[in-house]
């Protein structure tokens, strides 16, 4: 049940990321998880942020804040969001690899980090 609600809010996301632009297939992840080292947590553990071009603009989004908790029994959607910033920088149109120097990689990293940091 864990999975297949994991794999449906995979799979609904990334429909939505399609209808936008065009989905890189390559996610912009760490090659140790922060949660190991007393970073924030994502609620499936899987960190990464993605990256959509439109004709117009560039964007750079969370990809997975909106996965279910893994060690929640109910069914749920995690933080039920994802952060997002788009641009019309040309400087993004390159390699996902690439792009966490970028400010605008920068700006998104810190947001999603401030959020996760809240007490609610």
């Amino acid at each position: 049940m864990k999975d297949d609600l994991f794999n449906e809010t995979v799979d609904v996301r990334n429909d939505f990321w399609e209808k936008i632009g065009k989905k890189d297939p390559y996610v912009l992840t760490h090659l140790i998880n922060p949660a190991f080292r007393g970073g924030p947590r994502w609620p499936a553990i899987r960190q990464a942020f993605v990256k959509i071009e439109t004709p117009n603009s560039v964007i750079l989004a969370s990809d997975g804040l909106s996965d279910p908790f893994d060690d929640v029994e109910e069914p749920n959607q995690g933080f039920s969001l994802e952060c997002y910033l788009e641009s019309d920088d040309p400087a993004l149109r390159k390699n996902i690899a690439e792009l966490d120097q970028t400010w605008q990689f920068q700006l998104l990293y810190k947001l999603h980090k401030t959020l996760l940091s809240m007490e609610v």
